[in-house]
């Protein structure tokens, strides 16, 4: 299962690297790519909470989920803050944007899909350290 859950995650977080590459007109990258390759891609319509809010997501849950992969899903105090900090950095980004100390767009929708990203390997690492301790 964690192997599984592994090549997910990694799956998730290159399509939201591609859908920074490819939709981003902000990217350095992007003015290294073929306009020809790059115009072909983009006239792939893709709703805007997947162009948008889904990277933010995406970012903020495969970091927990390596942290909690690097601890082998045992939940302790020493790693807590460390399982914290990412959540943090997250919606601290995100409010810079708002008061305008940080580049960028703030949006409601962000913070919800934040807490959605957050939220899965967090729920995923508290089942599976009870789970474990009950078996012991």
């Amino acid at each position: 299962m964690r192997k599984l859950r592994a090549y997910i995650v990694i799956f998730l977080f290159v399509f939201s690297c591609l859908v920074y590459l490819i939709y981003r007109e902000n990217i350095i990258l992007y003015e290294w790519i073929e306009k020809p390759i790059l115009n072909n891609l983009q006239s792939i319509n893709l709703p805007n909470w997947v162009l948008y809010n889904l990277p933010d997501a995406v970012w903020v849950m495969t970091l927990l989920y390596c942290l909690i992969y690097i601890w082998d899903f045992k939940l302790k105090r020493a790693n807590s803050l460390w399982i914290i900090l990412p959540i943090f950095i997250a919606f601290s980004i995100e409010f810079g944007q708002k008061y305008n100390w940080l580049n960028g767009t703030y949006d409601k929708i962000d913070l919800v899909f934040i807490l959605i990203g957050s939220s899965i390997p967090l729920f995923d690492l508290i089942k599976t350290h009870y789970h474990e301790k009950t078996i012991h």
